[in-house]
């Protein structure tokens, strides 16, 4: 046992850092700044920051798919998720949106709950995802 307590599995024996690679049909290209996962046993903790380029169509009740998690989702476990995706318009000033998330099959789906300022076609929007699911992996 590692310490004390009462707790019938202590030790930590399946701990893991790496890379993802989140991609988008319909955000056209995206430049990844960053993409991270931690892996905590069945504890998947995903990082990104992406940049969309002008052909991005965010708006309320859009909703798009990423894909490119590093490890399948536990379809038994629906409420194991929670996080948030962020766009802002890369332009800078006030454009930003909160997207309500949940894993589809082997993507995240995103649907755009929240919105101030209006996206437009002539801007390139930037992508952060924070998000946390459980694996059978």
């Amino acid at each position: 046992s590692a310490t004390a307590g009462t707790g019938t599995s202590e030790l930590l024996d399946d701990y893991e850092e790496g890379t993802w690679t989140p991609a988008n049909a319909t955000w056209g290209n995206l430049t990844i700044a960053k993409a991270q996962y931690t892996k905590i046993g069945n504890t998947v903790h995903l990082f990104a920051q992406v940049t969309a380029d002008s052909s991005a169509t965010i708006a309320i009740d859009s909703s798009s798919l990423i894909s490119g998690i590093p490890f399948a989702p536990d379809s038994s476990s629906p409420m194991g998720l929670g996080g948030v995706i962020q766009y802002y318009g890369s332009h800078g000033g006030s454009t930003n949106a909160l997207a309500d998330i949940v894993i589809s099959g082997t993507n995240i789906d995103a649907e755009v709950i929240v919105m101030r300022g209006a996206f437009t076609y002539s801007e390139c929007v930037s992508i952060t995802v924070n998000l946390t699911y459980k694996t059978t992996s």
